[in-house]
């Protein structure tokens, strides 16, 4: 846990003594920092503010000469709610007029308001089942394993676990559908092969394999 101290030059009173004030002290734990204050060209001021990262939360403590408060403050965006809707927002930018083409408003639309209804929970665990998709993905591909193989099932049945998260009905063709976009859509091609190439299209063989489309 470390401190942060905002202050202040205490002001003169009548007769030259120095009038007592709050002092505040807050506490946060420093892995919890999204962004740190930034001092001015002498190193004085602080500009900009200390922003936490999202859940985190804050303790400070305020006093005066005979009086010690606590306070708790949370800062960011508990439910991820605001960091939810980037991803929407976004996702359609880029994606959207292909997506509406392949599936339609009405699906498309229920699988953004899907996601915007998951829970803290359910999202970080789709954020994590997302990492070990592509960390196996990597490993299969470098391995030398058969998409249609054991391994490459494996993946596409965790890859279909985390379609799960945000399609409001899965099927078997329309996975298979996404796949060979993962291929024919070169942004969807350097997502997945930025670190080890093939793995695009390792996953939709794998796809092809796991639904038997």
């Amino acid at each position: 846990m470390v401190g942060y101290s905002p202050v202040s030059v205490p002001k003169k009173s009548n007769g030259g003594r120095t009038k007592p004030k709050k002092a505040k002290l807050i506490l946060f734990r420093l892995n919890d920092v999204k962004t740190f204050p930034t001092p001015d060209e002498k190193g004085v001021l602080i500009k900009e503010n200390l922003v936490l990262k999202t859940g985190a939360k804050a303790f400070f403590l305020e006093t005066t000469a005979s009086t010690i408060s606590v306070g708790q403050t949370s800062e960011g965006d508990p439910d991820n709610k605001g960091f939810k809707q980037k991803i929407v927002a976004e996702n359609e930018a880029e994606y959207g007029a292909e997506a509406r083409g392949k599936y339609g408003d009405t699906a498309v639309d229920a699988s953004n308001a899907k996601l915007m209804g998951l829970s803290p929970e359910q999202y970080g665990e789709m954020q994590k089942l997302s990492a070990r998709i592509n960390a196996a993905l990597a490993a299969a591909v470098r391995a030398g394993e058969a998409p249609d193989g054991p391994e490459g099932r494996r993946i596409a049945g965790l890859h279909k676990q985390w379609l799960c998260f945000t399609w409001p009905k899965y099927t078997p063709k329309a996975h298979l559908g996404l796949a060979e976009m993962y291929v024919a859509d070169e942004r969807f091609t350097a997502y997945y092969d930025a670190e080890t190439p093939g793995c695009a299209a390792f996953l939709r063989d794998a796809v092809a394999s796991f639904t038997g489309c």
